[in-house]
């Protein structure tokens, strides 16, 4: 899924800048680490230049960065985990083809250079590089026509979609005696898809368990330190066909945080949450025991995420189509994460899981895992609610 857009100067005239900051990055490298270039060395870089330089251009686009930003954070936080792909895929390169052979310091000093180089360029742009006027309308109150003139004027039409838009969506043209017709499916997975689904969680789930095993000394340490024991906990969720499970996490609030309010939502300023809970929210290393529920089948990598029984009870009656979202697993992480934040609104939400169910595909899984970790650079993205919910009733048609 990506922000689509019409191209202009701008946008091309950022690719070759792109094209140039792969190159260059190395380059620099090679002068830092060395005090210039030598030549037994150069040789490799010379021949992976062209590579790393459609690399970048290639992971920048992934990763949106030709598109309208909203933010210098946003702007960095993408150009360093594109940076970081480009860094890893080198370094795989450089493993595996002797030719490519770079020096694994150049490869690690090039990986900073080229992602402020690459944010430094989008801040030079002004963040937006969109260069077309958009008309926003709601999908209830389409009028065909204002829609057919404002496109053939050359302006993108967006459509904040109703549940019967998305579903239509993924509808199937059917040909009728007396004219067309669409046709639903119900929704599932081929079972290919299935198990490939399955076989990417277990194996990412088992990488993050290594993981795990590796930060939990220094982290159970410093949870220990300001708050004291426990160092995990656990807490019901509502999982796929509203099936309750308990979800594990590091603790980050003092102990008996909800004993007097009950589940609510985190605040913007929380004072139950510790010092040490701030950190662990702020590059989200508190979800990483999920990693567990994932490989018990709870869970997937990518999925809506599950919310707490009575705030599920709330939202399920207050959101028209609030339940469809437990057709499938919840997910550590998902497109709602990836486009929104902590304290985007439920409705809103909901209209991201949506679309991710109804189209799904293994590479809308890819790319939100990819967007995950620019997200893990963006602490903004965590940031608890300016104020307590209310009622979404509105939101959503």
């Amino acid at each position: 899924m990506s922000r689509h857009m019409r191209w202009g100067p701008r946008q091309y005239l950022l690719v070759c800048i792109d094209a140039l900051i792969g190159p260059l990055s190395f380059l620099l490298a090679f002068l830092l680490r060395f005090r210039g270039l030598p030549i037994v060395n150069f040789h490799a870089f010379e021949a992976v230049a062209v590579f790393v330089a459609i690399l970048g251009v290639g992971m920048n686009s992934l990763y949106g960065l030709y598109e309208e930003i909203g933010s210098r954070e946003e702007a960095f936080a993408l150009s360093v985990a594109s940076a970081f792909l480009v860094l890893v895929l080198t370094m795989a390169l450089s493993f595996f083809l002797r030719a490519f052979a770079l020096p694994r310091s150049v490869i690690l000093i090039a990986w900073p250079i080229a992602a402020v180089l690459y944010g430094l360029a989008r801040v030079a742009f002004g963040q937006g590089t969109a260069t077309q006027e958009v008309l926003r309308q709601r999908a209830d109150g389409l009028v065909p026509e204002d829609v057919l003139r404002e496109t053939a004027a050359g302006r993108e039409v967006v459509l904040e979609p109703d549940l019967a838009t998305l579903l239509l969506s993924t509808a199937r043209i059917v040909r009728l005696p007396d004219g067309v017709a669409l046709a639903l499916s119900a929704y599932e997975l081929h079972p290919h898809q299935r198990f490939v689904r399955r076989t990417l969680d277990i194996v990412l789930s088992f990488l993050g368990l290594a993981l795990l095993a590796v930060l939990m000394v220094p982290v159970g340490f410093a949870v220990v330190l300001d708050s004291g024991l426990p160092i995990f906990y656990a807490q019901e969720r509502v999982g796929q066909g509203e099936r309750i499970f308990r979800i594990f996490k590091i603790r980050t609030m003092r102990n008996g945080a909800e004993d007097d309010t009950g589940p609510i939502l985190a605040q913007a300023e929380d004072g139950r949450v510790t010092s040490v809970g701030r950190f662990l929210r702020a590059i989200r290393l508190d979800e990483l025991p999920q990693v567990w529920n994932v490989l018990r089948g709870e869970m997937s990598i990518v999925g809506p995420r599950p919310e707490r029984p009575e705030l599920h009870d709330q939202f399920k009656e207050d959101i028209p189509g609030y339940t469809v979202r437990t057709m499938v697993r919840p997910g550590m992480t998902g497109l709602a994460q990836v486009y929104g934040n902590y304290a985007t609104e439920p409705a809103v939400k909901l209209q991201y899981d949506l679309v991710y169910i109804f189209r799904y595909s293994l590479g809308l899984d890819l790319f939100i895992i990819l967007r995950t970790i620019s997200v893990l650079l963006q602490p903004s993205k965590s940031k608890g609610r300016e104020e307590p919910i209310q009622s979404w009733t509105h939101s959503v048609h």
